[in-house]
């Protein structure tokens, strides 16, 4: 299995650079890649015990998260692919692709390039529409919402290269994602995102002066502020050092044991296997194998 899924295990970035496009008020791209290390957790309701057990290097530039970081629904519906398909030109990019993505939990979608990935995720996100299938969000019928609907959803996404607004300063482009969301919640989401995200120092710096890891945590910051019960990531750690990675995959776990939903798209291996509870290997626009982390990722190494 290991030679037909083609993943790769080790990918670094240098956490460095300023962000490009300073006349441009448009998101901004990034690629690189990074990886962490594989460690046990268990799950648990209370953010803060939870990061307390954790050894404090693993938390590195983050900070704890407040309890009501995400909106909380008791019951939050659980958003779900149910069959789809999708085909560009003849190829078939996702083929009969089936699963949910659970409050509480964090699924991690793995594959080569190709594999389908990113197309199911825009599908998810609402960026594109399936040619058949269904997009449900618990009971209600979503293929058809565009993303800014399933935003106010609460359902929140990041980029797989960076989005974030150059001309900017941080702090305005975390409100952008508390507005988006809607809810009257607009001041004190954003000011719980900066702090969470350590950057309320910097929220007055623009965006274009800041180095790739600041602006990860600037888009994820800008997601978490409109209080979302689901939060879609594509490739999360891309141009991450390994501290940043790491300190990722501590703030992650904390907002699944908080009750969120998260599904995760990467490549890296070593990153999957110290974040997720369930993984779906994609090939060829077909899931081949799902199971928790540590079988399916013992089987495709």
């Amino acid at each position: 299995m290991k030679g037909d899924v083609g993943l790769r295990r080790h990918r670094r970035g240098n956490g460095g650079g300023p962000a490009r496009h300073p006349t441009e008020n448009r998101p901004q791209h990034h690629s690189t890649h990074a990886r962490t290390h594989r460690t046990h957790r268990t799950h648990t309701r209370n953010p803060h015990s939870y990061l307390h057990r954790l050894h404090p290097h693993t938390t590195a530039t983050l900070t704890v998260p407040c309890p009501d970081v995400c909106h909380h629904v008791p019951h939050h519906p659980t958003l779900a692919a149910h069959r789809v398909t999708l085909a560009y030109d003849g190829f078939t990019a996702l083929d009969d692709v089936t699963l949910s993505v659970p409050r509480g939990r964090i699924t991690a979608v793995v594959g080569p390039n190709g594999a389908g990935k990113s197309t199911l995720f825009h599908c998810l996100a609402g960026t594109l529409r399936p040619d058949s299938g269904r997009i449900t969000l618990g009971t209600r019928d979503i293929t058809r919402l565009p993303a800014h609907a399933r935003t106010r959803s609460g359902m929140a996404r990041t980029f797989q290269q960076l989005a974030v607004f150059p001309s900017l300063t941080v702090g305005e482009n975390v409100r952008v994602g508390a507005d988006q969301a809607g809810g009257g919640r607009t001041g004190a989401a954003h000011d719980r995102a900066l702090r969470l995200l350590a950057l309320t120092d910097l929220a007055a710096r623009p965006a274009v002066d800041l180095s790739t890891g600041a602006l990860r945590r600037t888009e994820l910051a800008r997601a978490l502020a409109g209080g979302p019960h689901t939060l879609l990531l594509d490739e999360p750690a891309a141009g991450l050092d390994a501290a940043e990675a790491a300190a990722l995959t501590t703030l992650l776990r904390a907002l699944a044991a908080d009750g969120m939903a998260l599904l995760v798209v990467e490549h890296d291996l070593d990153l999957v296997a110290g974040l997720a509870d369930t993984v779906h290997v994609m090939t060829a626009g077909r899931i081949v194998a799902s199971g928790p982390a540590d079988r399916v990722l013992e089987e495709v190494r």
